[in-house]
């Protein structure tokens, strides 16, 4: 399995996957790696070696490298889930999340932004980490999260609907901006959770 749940990484970076082997160590075991879902194209945006882990009697971790190709494209946050099989197993395949940013990403809108919503505050509150109205929010948050950085407010939560099928779905809207990523997180057991937002290059 995955050491970790969730890499980032930028183009022309690399990075090292570590695969732990559970349940045990007698003989040899090759698990396979492949990409599941995702947005990101193999061999145009990333690649991955060795494609394949073979464990050794005994062995229990194991490095794979995922390069992530530069192409000089703005693409914003590019997504790719990879898989794990461990040969003659069908299922669960253990997945990593991988996001994928350009090698050079700015905030284009969050400027222009601040200096609409906070004119007439010094420079210093309209930075990305400032927070003029007190209220535990940074500017950078108040910009994804569409919510006024001078007037003291809490954050949006989440409507609610129930589907045709009997399910609750979930749903809140963000800013979308290249330079930031927004990550929702989901679970069998969770009663309500927030995104994570990361502040990326700003």
């Amino acid at each position: 399995m995955f050491e970790q749940r969730q890499v980032q990484l930028r183009e022309g970076h690399s990075y090292p996957i570590t695969l732990r082997r559970v349940d045990g160590s007698d003989g040899m075991l090759n698990v396979f790696l492949f990409p599941m879902d995702g947005t990101a194209k193999w061999d145009e945006d990333w690649t991955l070696s060795p494609g394949v882990a073979t464990f050794n009697d005994g062995q229990t971790e194991w490095t794979v490298t995922l390069q992530a190709l530069h192409d000089d494209r703005p693409e914003g946050i590019e997504t790719l889930v990879l898989a794990t099989q461990a040969e003659g197993s069908r299922w669960p395949w253990p997945t990593l999340l991988v996001l994928i940013s350009d090698a050079n990403v700015t905030s284009l809108g969050f400027p222009q932004w601040a200096r609409g919503q906070l004119g007439n505050q010094p420079p210093a509150q309209q930075t990305a980490e400032a927070d003029p109205d007190g209220d535990g929010l940074p500017n950078w948050v108040e910009y994804l999260w569409l919510t006024r950085p001078d007037c003291a407010d809490r954050l949006p939560q989440p409507v609610l609907t129930l589907s045709p099928w009997g399910s609750w779905e979930a749903s809140i809207t963000v800013r979308e901006d290249p330079a930031a990523t927004v990550i929702a997180e989901f679970a069998g057991d969770v009663l309500f959770t927030a995104p994570q937002l990361d502040l990326g290059s700003w």
